[in-house]
């Protein structure tokens, strides 16, 4: 997945931002992010979204797998390319996950 190709950042409620699809099965569909938090064992991160909008009828975000990858998809690309701005503005190789999710909660300041 890539921003701006496959999917964007734009405008939800408040600070937050929602993720609209650009390509693909869920094109036009509008995801918000809410809950990321690391395993217990410390080696994977879940996620809870729900959907927004979507111009298709009965999507579910608790059982359409699909829907599910790509949700998982676009935020490892958003979390990575956190990770490359934040290695790049402090110019250490390697970044915590403290590190990162501070720099994904307010991407505004990105650009």
């Amino acid at each position: 997945m890539k921003e701006n190709t496959d999917y964007e950042m734009i405008t939800g409620t408040g600070e937050n931002w929602d993720i609209r699809i650009l390509s693909g099965e869920f094109n036009e569909t509008v995801l918000a992010f809410s809950t990321l938090k690391v395993t217990e064992d410390g080696d994977h991160l879940s996620f809870n979204f729900d959907i927004v909008s979507t111009p298709i009828d009965d999507l579910d975000a608790d059982t359409n797998f699909e829907l599910q990858e790509t949700a998982g998809l676009i935020l490892e690309n958003i979390l990575d390319t956190a990770a490359h701005m934040k290695k790049e503005e402090t110019g250490l190789d390697e970044i915590s996950v403290k590190d990162v999710a501070n720099h994904v909660k307010n991407p505004k300041e990105k650009k």
